[in-house]
């Protein structure tokens, strides 16, 4: 959906990105029962990496008129209705699954922002075979930490804590799970969102080839599970 591409190189494993204006798609369709077809694992990292592409771009330090905006309209849809998506991955009813997909445009123009150390990481790992909505899950928190520690973007990430906790379904997310505003940092705001994928990645991630070729046997969620923790 943007004029970014991306491809692996088989002989070093390195991802490399590239960008066009005529790399974008002639015709997109948003349809909701047609969206209820892609694999949950699937949707789930798309929503988890666009959420991720917001809160980086938001967070960044250098200015851009329009970005801000985007950012914060971007994740008042993804995060309610990736939620949704979880908890009733069936429903096309309500189009929980093409609202999740409507902040693409968002998603996309805040792309144009030059990313922090999350999205290089995520780059390098996504070769290894890491989709790129798990890296958001691992490395996102730690990278929002990281930097509130060397005080290198304070304010900012303190205007992305009031932002998230301006969304009602986020605010009532995260209440449910005993944060409070004020005394829970970004890191622990998107911590939480994204743990919440955890389990859905651990399932679907029992069905994938490359985990059952693990050399310790794999076969249950609570050991992914565990996997998941233990980078976290």
């Amino acid at each position: 959906m943007t004029y970014y591409a991306g491809v692996t190189r088989d002989s070093d494993s390195l991802k490399l990105v590239f960008s066009s204006p005529t790399i974008g798609p002639a015709l997109i369709i948003l349809d909701a029962n047609l969206a209820v077809t892609t694999p949950l694992n699937v949707w789930i990292q798309t929503g988890v990496r666009a959420i991720d592409h917001c809160v980086e771009s938001f967070c960044n330090l250098k200015r851009v008129a329009g970005f801000d905006e985007a950012c914060v309209k971007g994740l008042q849809r993804l995060i309610p209705a990736l939620l949704l998506c979880k908890a009733d991955p069936s429903n096309a009813k309500n189009a929980t699954r093409l609202s999740t997909r409507h902040p693409g445009r968002h998603d996309a123009f805040t792309q144009r922002r030059r990313p922090r150390c999350q999205s290089r990481s995520g780059h390098r790992l996504g070769p290894l075979g890491v989709g790129h909505g798990i890296t958001s899950c691992i490395l996102l928190p730690a990278v929002c930490k990281w930097n509130a520690k060397q005080k290198a973007n304070v304010e900012r990430q303190k205007l992305m804590e009031k932002i998230l906790w301006d969304i009602d379904a986020a605010r009532e997310f995260f209440e449910a799970r005993g944060l409070k505003k004020g005394e829970a940092d970004l890191e622990d705001l998107i911590d939480a969102i994204v743990r919440e994928k955890f389990e859905d990645l651990a399932v679907n991630a029992l069905e994938d080839n490359c985990t059952q070729a693990n050399p310790a046997r794999i076969y249950k969620q609570e050991q992914v599970l565990e996997i998941l923790e233990m980078c976290a």
